[in-house]
């Protein structure tokens, strides 16, 4: 039973990727409280739900930057940011380079 939360928590967050819903959201919408969802994906997927959303969220965003006829800033948009500025600011502290370096990197 457990497992089948922290699988149907993962799923949500991958259908959300595009949006930055709250804990609250995720808790509300698997009938559960953020103590127990927090234990699941602990044992489960190895960290807390806040740290499975932001992995989610950049292994998207790394996916986007390989296609490199997608600009910086559509693909901050199309992931939820408001402010490519601040989309460039969350991958540079989740990865260690701006999205413009990693898209250098990449062949």
């Amino acid at each position: 039973m457990d497992f089948e939360l922290a699988y149907a928590f993962k799923k949500r967050v991958y259908n959300h990727r595009d949006s930055f819903p709250s804990l609250g959201h995720y808790t509300q919408q698997l009938h559960t409280n953020t103590k127990k969802l927090t234990a699941v994906t602990k044992q489960y997927l190895g960290g807390t739900p806040a740290q499975i959303i932001k992995n989610v969220k950049i292994l998207e965003a790394k996916r986007k930057l390989g296609n490199k006829q997608l600009s910086i800033q559509a693909i901050a948009f199309d992931l939820g940011f408001d402010q490519p500025t601040y989309f460039t600011k969350y991958f540079k502290k989740a990865t260690g380079v701006t999205p413009k370096q990693f898209q250098a990197i990449i062949p």
